[in-house]
């Protein structure tokens, strides 16, 4: 079963009692910093992760960033680089 990226962002913003609803991500990374050290894109996943605010502009960057429930550190991800969200594949 697939769904269309308007369907995944739905998701992805969807808060319940104000707060960030738990999801699950599979997307593409890339670090242009490691890239020009020889690193490369990899496939990534994050499990019971939400929504956080960020710097940067969203809409103008095509971006949203993420952190785990559990854990440090944030991911920037580009919309277009989210394969799979919740199991289910993004169109």
């Amino acid at each position: 079963m697939a769904m269309v990226m308007q369907e995944a962002m739905r998701i992805i913003n969807l808060k319940e009692n104000g707060l960030p609803v738990p999801f699950s991500v599979e997307f593409i990374g890339y670090d242009s910093n490691k890239s020009r050290s020889g690193g490369k894109s990899s496939l990534k996943s994050l499990e019971n992760a939400i929504k956080v605010r960020s710097a940067n502009n969203e809409k103008k960057n095509a971006t949203i960033t993420v952190k785990r429930l559990e854990g440090r550190g944030v991911e920037t991800i580009h919309f277009k680089l989210i394969m799979k969200l919740n199991g289910m594949t993004v169109l």
